[in-house]
C-alpha cells in the first residue's frame, strides 16, 4: 500500500458450474463473506464482491507497505462440477 487508509476490498469473480466456496484473509484477518461462485448457467457470468472485516465495517485499516491476501478453498457447494475460483480483478479502494 503506498499509504495507510482505511480501504474497501472488492473483487470481480467468475462464476461457473465448476466453481467452488472460498474464503478470504487479509493478514490472516478473516473477511465476511464465504463466498460461493457456483452458478448453473453453461456460461461464465462475472460478478462483483465485497469483503468485509466484519458485519458493521465496509473498510480495512491497511497500513502502508506490503500486505498478505490470502484465498482458502472452502467444501463446494452440493451441485457444483469443481471447486475453481477464478478472479479477474481485484480492488483495494481507499475511502
Amino acid at each position: 500500500m503506498e499509504k495507510t487508509a482505511d480501504y474497501a476490498i472488492l473483487a470481480t469473480m467468475a462464476l461457473t458450474p465448476k466453481s467452488g466456496c472460498f474464503t478470504m484473509a487479509v493478514d490472516n484477518k478473516k473477511m465476511l463473506p464465504k463466498t460461493d461462485l457456483f452458478t448453473p448457467y453453461e456460461f461464465e457470468m462475472l460478478r462483483n464482491f465485497s469483503f468485509n472485516p466484519d458485519a458493521k465495517n465496509t473498510t480495512m485499516k491497511l497500513t502502508q507497505g506490503e500486505h498478505i491476501l490470502t484465498l482458502s478453498a472452502e467444501p463446494k457447494n452440493k451441485d457444483s462440477l469443481g471447486s475453481n475460483i477464478g478472479i479477474d480483478f481485484l480492488w483495494l479502494l481507499p475511502k
